[in-house]
């Protein structure tokens, strides 16, 4: 093994007074790179045991050496950083022939002595006031020459002994507490992925791709199997269904045969707790969506919009003339406008006492980890269960208030349930309650601020659209200072194409999944489909594919209102009219766009968040002007696809 990967690092200082040159060698097994983030880190500055030059010191380079050298993230971009000359101060270097005095100098490291096989290591995870991972993508060559780098440099000649060719790939997946290690390795000349107990058959181009993008490689396997193919995801055997024929057999699917509770509940359980959602028979959980819908209607929605609009406009008000929202702004907008409408005025008023929290500790244990691997002792699952018992008291307590002093005359989701009744005629437990509230709060609360982020940084980048909202809203409600009421939102109908457009590009959850417990066909293909393997529905692949969208990854809201795309050719299905116990599902699980699902499970709450989008969109554009940028790659790490860098700056209009 040493012999293997073993090289030598040299280490060069050189005296800027007298011109005292020393080198220093080291044994090395691997070379640490540091990365560049969005934000510009520090310099390198000391050697590590493994070849590597620690972050803690700010050092001046040498060379001017230009913004490529400072922020570029490619394999070469490190190398370059790692054996650019770099300028050590005078308490740093003590010169022999100066007199053992202490002097400015040149300091660089190059490699004396290549190993047969070449290991880099990229340093990811930061320890400093707080952990973190940067997460900046980085791409590299099937074959690298390392003679630049050596310690005779660029003016050696190219020669065999300095050429690799890469054949292994470790990539770290998810968050820095909560990740994942896969590996790619080349054997024969065919890549292979290794994804614990799995190995598949890989493309190169998974490979040099080191953030892979699973709506491309589920696009790719499309072209290569058709539209309905198995692959393995965390040791677990997942079937996907793609198109609208994949939609309709996934969403449409009975209950006894691929069931959404046996593929969620694990991961919804401990936090909206018992008997509700995936956790009570199918028919109770239909019941309990029936609750919810009852409050979400049209007389409540004239009430819930001057209150979104106050929520918003009081916290930018509190913002600085100038300055950077992102997407943990517009989770905050979310969870005060929903709480107030939804949850009720002595919860929003509880979030400013440490109920916020709370909500925090319970949605980090809201991971995908936890949906392939589910109740590990993890430190962050502890706090989940310790939040969601605190949140249940407060809901309890709000409860006992309410019926202790007679206060029924509110309307909002948590009286609509306190009021509600089972079919066996059964009050709803105050347990049940809080479950079923959390769960609501938590259906729209990460998807409603992850559309809003990437409503806001697609305007950014196209301020016409900007100027073509803020005047809709002169032309059809007079000022940009008229009331914001549910009547005037449905007259916005650019808007909700914004709104709508965003949904297409950008789902915030792009697949949904079933587990399969009996064995079942898909009839278009025979293929058959055993116990145990998870059904994935897909429409963020079917929302950006040519056959439907006209230039599908493009963002462009104008698509809706002139209807030349193929989608608008289709037909709806009759399944539209389906009542599953909670009412129509209103669309065919046949429709290429469905961000908010479709069958037995469509979310409910759609109505409702298409209202708050428009709502907190229409008001954010009355407060503030968005500086121009460009639109980030999303992040397919979370539950939610977020973007990467959400940063925008804005500034207060007058």
């Amino acid at each position: 093994m040493p012999d293997t990967f073993s090289g030598l690092l040299q280490s060069t200082v050189t005296c800027l007074r007298c011109g005292n040159v020393t080198t220093t060698c080291d044994p090395m097994l691997d070379i640490s790179l540091g990365l560049r983030a969005e934000k510009r880190k520090k310099l390198a500055t000391q050697p590590t045991k493994s070849g590597g030059k620690g972050e803690d010191k700010q050092n001046e380079l040498v060379s001017p050496i230009g913004r490529r050298l400072k922020q570029g993230n490619t394999l070469t971009d490190c190398l370059d950083r790692y054996t650019c000359p770099e300028k050590l101060g005078p308490n740093d270097y003590s010169c022999s022939k100066c007199g053992n005095t202490f002097q400015e100098a040149t300091k660089q490291l190059s490699v004396k002595r290549l190993p047969p096989v070449l290991s880099f290591q990229l340093k990811r995870f930061e320890h400093g006031g707080s952990a973190s991972k940067i997460e900046s993508k980085i791409k590299f060559p099937v074959d690298l020459d390392m003679t630049p780098y050596t310690t005779k440099g660029r003016t050696s000649k190219r020669t065999e002994e300095n050429l690799y060719t890469l054949f292994a790939v470790i990539n770290h997946q998810g968050r820095m507490d909560t990740g994942h290690y896969t590996m790619f390795a080349k054997h024969r000349g065919e890549w292979f992925k290794f994804d614990d107990h799995s190995v598949t058959m890989a493309y190169q181009k998974d490979v040099l791709d080191s953030k892979a993008n699973p709506i491309a490689f589920l696009q790719r396997c499309q072209q290569t199997y058709g539209d309905i193919f198995t692959f393995y995801m965390l040791g677990k055997r997942v079937t996907a269904c793609l198109g609208p024929d994949g939609n309709q057999f996934v969403f449409n699917a009975k209950q006894n045969i691929a069931s959404a509770a046996a593929a969620y509940n694990h991961m919804t359980k401990p936090v909206f707790g018992d008997d509700v959602v995936f956790d009570c028979p199918h028919s109770v959980f239909m019941e309990q969506k029936r609750f919810i819908k009852a409050g979400l209607n049209i007389e409540n929605f004239r009430r819930q919009v001057p209150l979104i609009v106050e929520e918003t406009e009081a916290y930018f008000s509190k913002l600085p003339s100038s300055g950077t929202i992102d997407y943990h702004t517009m989770g905050q907008v979310i969870i005060y406008t929903a709480s107030r409408t939804l949850l009720g005025k002595e919860i929003r008023d509880a979030l400013d006492d440490g109920v916020a929290r709370l909500y925090y500790d319970l949605d980090l244990g809201f991971s995908p980890i936890n949906f392939m691997f589910p109740n590990l002792p993890l430190p962050v699952n502890r706090r989940r269960d310790a939040a969601r018992q605190k949140i249940f008291e407060v809901y309890s307590s709000i409860i006992q208030r309410r019926r202790r002093d007679n206060d029924y005359e509110n309307h909002d989701l948590l009286q609509a349930l306190m009021d509600a009744s089972y079919k066996d005629g059964s009050p709803v437990p105050d347990h049940h309650i809080a479950g079923i509230l959390t769960a609501a709060l938590f259906g729209g609360q990460h998807t409603s601020a992850t559309t809003i982020t990437w409503t806001l940084l697609e305007l950014a980048a196209q301020p016409d659209v900007v100027q073509a909202l803020r005047q809709e809203q002169i032309d059809v409600l007079g000022s940009l200072k008229a009331p914001l009421t549910y009547d005037n939102l449905e007259k916005l109908v650019f808007l909700e194409d914004v709104v709508r457009e965003t949904l297409r590009v950008h789902p915030p959850i792009f697949q949904m999944m079933r587990k399969v417990v009996s064995p079942t066909v898909f009839a278009k293909t025979g293929h058959e489909i055993p116990v145990g393997d998870y059904l994935a529905a897909v429409p963020g692949v079917t929302q950006c594919d040519p056959a439907y969208f006209n230039e599908p990854t493009t963002w462009n809201p104008r698509r809706w209102s002139i209807k030349t795309d193929p989608v608008h050719q289709l037909e709806v299905g009759e399944d539209a009219k389906m009542d599953y116990g909670f009412g129509a599902v209103g669309i065919s699980s046949r429709s290429p766009f469905l961000p908010f699902g479709a069958g037995r499970h469509r979310c409910i709450g759609e109505k409702f968040g298409y209202l708050q989008l428009k709502t907190v969109v229409a008001t954010i554009l009355r407060q503030i002007d968005l500086q121009p940028r460009s639109v980030p790659e999303p992040d397919f790490t979370s539950m939610v696809v977020v973007p990467k860098h959400s940063e925008i700056k804005y500034t207060k209009r007058h």
